[in-house]
C-alpha cells in the first residue's frame, strides 16, 4: 500500500482513531516533512503548517464521529507562497480486529483556484478595477498575464469553454492544441462543433456519451478521455484529455477547463506491446511444450503456459494455485534426481532433468525439463523453463535399442554357430588321426575333448540370445560329451531353476569350459575299471556356484594341486587357465573317493534375480 501511495503526486495519510499516523506518502515533503518520520507520531507532533493541521483535524473528527466521508478545502502558507488544498477523508476497517482507520487524500487546488479567479472576471478583455492601485500593479491583470504566458508555452493542450443553458462556447485554445489538431484557435472558437467533428468517427459516439453524462453530473467530478483526433491533413493522433468544472463565484457561470497531452507514441508503444503479448500468447497456447517462470524453488509460479493441461493433465489454475501439485505426479523413483536438479537450480545453475510422471488420468509419461536462471527488472531471481513430453521419443529409442539388440543377438548366434561347425570339423579330423595312431591316441583324445568342449560352448551360445551361458548347461554338455568320448558313465545331478540363475559371461565361457573339461576328464581317467563311478553335482550360495566332481579313485599321498605347473595338459592346463580371481579349485581325498570342487564367483558369475525380486 505504501508503494502505491508513493506513486501518486497527491499527499496520502492513514491515521488511527487516536490521531496517530500509520502511513504518509512521499508527497508530504511538499509540506516540509519527511514521510519516514511521520509513522507512529500524533498529528500534532508532525510539524506540519498550522492550517494543514487544523484541516486534517477537522476531517478526522468528522469521519470518526459520523463514519461518513468528508472534504475540506483550505489555504496554507508555505515557504514559496500561499497554496490551496483539498483533503478528502474516509474511514475503513483496516486496523487490527477491524478497527477503523482514516484514509486522507490531499490534492493541490492552487492552479484550479487561480483559473477560477481569472474566469470569474468574465470575458478575457475586462479587468476588475481596484481603487488606489496603479495599472502596473493590478493583481488580476498581472495574474492573468502570467497564467496566459504559462499556458501559451507549455506542451500540454489547454482550452476553456463556457457552459450555459446546455450550450458550450469555446473561449480559448492554446498553441499546443492548435499544433496537435491542425486547426486555428479562431476557427475552433467560431465553430465549437469543429472540435467534436475532429474526433475519430469510431471513437466519437462513446466520447459523446461519456461527455454528456459528465456534463450533467456532479460538478466535483473529473472526466478523463483517451480518443483519436483526425487532423485536416488526414493524419491521426491520440489525445488524452482531462476535463474539470469551474464555477464563477460572482455570476454562477459554469466553465470547462480541458488539459491534454499527445499520447500517440505511448499508444503505439502500447499497441506494439499488446501485439507482442498477443504473439507470445499465440505461441504459448499452441506450442507442445509448457513454458513457465517461477522462483528458483518452484514455490511461486509467475507464468504458466496453457500446455500444462496437455502435458501434466493439470489445469493452469490447479497448477498455479497449488505449486506443489506437479510433484505429487512424479514417479517416486525419480524424485531424488528431480530434487537434486531443483537444488542446483536454487544455486543458479542451468538444469536439464528427465523424469516420469503418472497423470491424473492414469497415463504414464516421460518428461524433460530445462531451466535457466534470470533476473526481472526489480532484481528478483527467477527461473525460466520449458517442460516437454518426450514419451514418444523415449519409446522410439527403446524400440531402436531392442531392434539393435535383436540384430546383435542374431549376428552373435550366427557367429557362434559357424565357430561350432568349424570346431566340429577339427574334432572330426582329430578323431580320424586318433583311429590311425594305434596305441598313441591318448594325447589326441585329450585334444578332442578340449576342442569339443569349446565347440559345445559355442553351440550353447548360438542357441540363445542372452549374453550369459548357464553354468549347469556347460556342465551337462561336457559330461554328455565325455560319456560319448570315453564310454565311462557319468552320474549327473539334475539341475533345478535355482541353478539356472547362475550364468557365465559370454567372453569367459570357453575358458571355464576348458577347465571343467580337464577336471572331468581327469576324474574319468582315474575312475576306469569295474565298479568305478564318476558323478557331477552343483550347489550354490547367494553369490557363488560350486561344481563338485567325484570319482572312486584315490589321490597319491604327496599330491599337491598347486605343484602341477606343466601348462601342456591335464591339471597343469587347469592352473594355466585359472584366473587370478573369481575361480578356485580344491582337490582332496574323501571316504568315498576323490572330490574336486570348482567354485565360481564374481566377476565370472552373474546371478539373475528371480522375477519376484526384480519387481
Amino acid at each position: 500500500m505504501s508503494a502505491l501511495c508513493d506513486l501518486s503526486p497527491d499527499i496520502q495519510f492513514c491515521f488511527d482513531r487516536d490521531g496517530r499516523c500509520l502511513l504518509a506518502s512521499r508527497a508530504v515533503a511538499r509540506w516540509g516533512v519527511d514521510a519516514a518520520g511521520c509513522t507512529g507520531r500524533l498529528l500534532k507532533e508532525l510539524a506540519l503548517p498550522e492550517a494543514c493541521v487544523d484541516a486534517l483535524e477537522a476531517a478526522l473528527d468528522h469521519v470518526f464521529t459520523h463514519a461518513a466521508p468528508r472534504a475540506v478545502e483550505f489555504p496554507a502558507v508555505l515557504s514559496d507562497g500561499v497554496w490551496h488544498f483539498e483533503v478528502h477523508a474516509a474511514v475503513a476497517p483496516l486496523g487490527p480486529d477491524g478497527a477503523l482507520t482514516a484514509l486522507l487524500h490531499v490534492r493541490d487546488l492552487t492552479d484550479r483556484r487561480t483559473l477560477g479567479d481569472i474566469l470569474a472576471d468574465g470575458s478575457p478583455g475586462r479587468d476588475r478595477e481596484v481603487p488606489g492601485l496603479p495599472d502596473s500593479l493590478h493583481p488580476v491583470r498581472d495574474l492573468r498575464d502570467r497564467f496566459r504566458q504559462l499556458i501559451q508555452n507549455i506542451e500540454a493542450t489547454v482550452w476553456f469553454a463556457e457552459f450555459d443553458d446546455g450550450e458550450m462556447r469555446l473561449q480559448y485554445v492554446n498553441p499546443a492544441y492548435e499544433t496537435l489538431s491542425g486547426m486555428t484557435a479562431t476557427g475552433l472558437c467560431s465553430d465549437p462543433s469543429a472540435r467534436v467533428r475532429s474526433i475519430h468517427p469510431a471513437d466519437r459516439p462513446y466520447y459523446l456519451e461519456r461527455f454528456e453524462t459528465w456534463l450533467h453530473g456532479p460538478r466535483s467530478e473529473r472526466l478523463v478521455s483517451e480518443h483519436r483526433m483526425v487532423r485536416p491533413d488526414g493524419t491521426i493522433r491520440w489525445l488524452r484529455e482531462q476535463y474539470t468544472f469551474q464555477t464563477s463565484v460572482e455570476t454562477g457561470t459554469v466553465s470547462i477547463c480541458a488539459t491534454g497531452e499527445d499520447i500517440t507514441a505511448q499508444r503505439e508503444t502500447r499497441t506494439d506491446l499488446e501485439d507482442t503479448l498477443e504473439q507470445f500468447r499465440l505461441i504459448t497456447d499452441n506450442t507442445q511444450e509448457v513454458l513457465w517462470i517461477s522462483d528458483p524453488s518452484l514455490e511461486r509460479i509467475e507464468y504458466l503456459g496453457s500446455a500444462v493441461q496437455r502435458v501434466w493433465g493439470l489445469t493452469p489454475d490447479e497448477a498455479r494455485n497449488n505449486p506443489g501439485a506437479w510433484r505429487e505426479l512424479v514417479d517416486p523413483a525419480d524424485l531424488p534426481n528431480l530434487d537434486d536438479a531443483v537444488e542446483r537450480q536454487r544455486q543458479g545453475e542451468s538444469v536439464t532433468v528427465d523424469f516420469r510422471i503418472v497423470r491424473p488420468d492414469g497415463q504414464a509419461r516421460w518428461l524433460t525439463a530445462r531451466s535457466t536462471p534470470m533476473k526481472d527488472r526489480r532484481g528478483r531471481m527467477l527461473v525460466c523453463g520449458v517442460t516437454e513430453d518426450i514419451t514418444d521419443r523415449v519409446q522410439h529409442q527403446r524400440r531402436l535399442l531392442e531392434d539393435a539388440e535383436r540384430q546383435r543377438d542374431v549376428l552373435v548366434r550366427e557367429v557362434h554357430h559357424r565357430i561350432k561347425n568349424s570346431l566340429q570339423g577339427v574334432v572330426g579330423l582329430l578323431r580320424k588321426h586318433a583311429r590311425l595312431s594305434g596305441g598313441r591316441s591318448a594325447p589326441l583324445e585329450a585334444a578332442i575333448s578340449q576342442v569339443q568342449s569349446i565347440a559345445l560352448v559355442h553351440g550353447l551360445q548360438s542357441g540363445r540370445g542372452s549374453d550369459r551361458v548357464a553354468v549347469c548347461d556347460i556342465v551337462s554338455a561336457i559330461a554328455r560329451m565325455l560319456e560319448e568320448l570315453t564310454a565311462q558313465p557319468i552320474l549327473l545331478q539334475q539341475s533345478d531353476a535355482a541353478h539356472r540363475r547362475y550364468g557365465v559371461l559370454e567372453g569367459e565361457a570357453a575358458g571355464i569350459a576348458l577347465v571343467l573339461n580337464e577336471l572331468m576328464m581327469n576324474a574319468v581317467k582315474h575312475a576306469k575299471g569295474p565298479g568305478t563311478h564318476v558323478s557331477v553335482g552343483l550347489d550354490h550360495a547367494e553369490d557363488q556356484i560350486r561344481v563338485v566332481i567325484s570319482n572312486s579313485g584315490v589321490l597319491p599321498a604327496a599330491f599337491r594341486f598347486d605343484e602341477h605347473t606343466d601348462a601342456g595338459t591335464g591339471l597343469g592346463l587347469v592352473r594355466a587357465l585359472m584366473p587370478g580371481a573369481g575361480m578356485s579349485v580344491e582337490i582332496c581325498n574323501t571316504p568315498e573317493g576323490v572330490r574336486t570342487a570348482v567354485t565360481l564367483t564374481d566377476p565370472y558369475i552373474r546371478v539373475q534375480l528371480p522375477d519376484a525380486a526384480r519387481q
